[in-house]
């Protein structure tokens, strides 16, 4: 849950495609809104489907979206890698000095690093 907005992570129309856009959506229990950090790779895997993971789109400036996990290891797989802070804070390896954020309408970017609550994460909301 995003601490600024008080929604959550989500797969737009719960469409599990390649490409499809993570956006931000009222809170529920829908599997489409539960991810799960995988340390081992580095990537935030969907509790709806674990093949597929949050995706960076190679680009600070395309959104967020999902992509099946096991690109991880391939030329671009960089663009599924993420760090999550203690505070909650989600960054994409491709551009570390950016976090995962709502847009203001209900999209999800990558904007620069500033440590207000709209680029801070909360586990567990229902």
């Amino acid at each position: 849950m995003n601490l600024a907005t008080g929604r959550c992570l989500d797969i737009r129309d719960g469409d599990l495609s390649e490409g499809n856009d993570v956006i931000t959506a009222p809170c529920s229990s829908a599997l489409t809104q539960r991810w799960r950090v995988d340390t081992y790779l580095g990537v935030l895997r969907s509790a709806a489907d674990d093949r597929f993971c949050l995706d960076s789109r190679g680009s600070v400036d395309r959104g967020v979206g999902i992509w099946e996990c096991d690109a991880v290891y391939s030329d671009n797989g960089d663009n599924l890698r993420f760090t999550v802070d203690p505070d909650g804070t989600i960054r994409p390896d491709i551009a570390i000095d950016t976090a995962v954020a709502p847009d203001g309408r209900h999209e999800v970017t990558l904007n620069p690093l500033d440590g207000e609550r709209d680029q801070r994460w909360r586990a567990g909301a229902r």
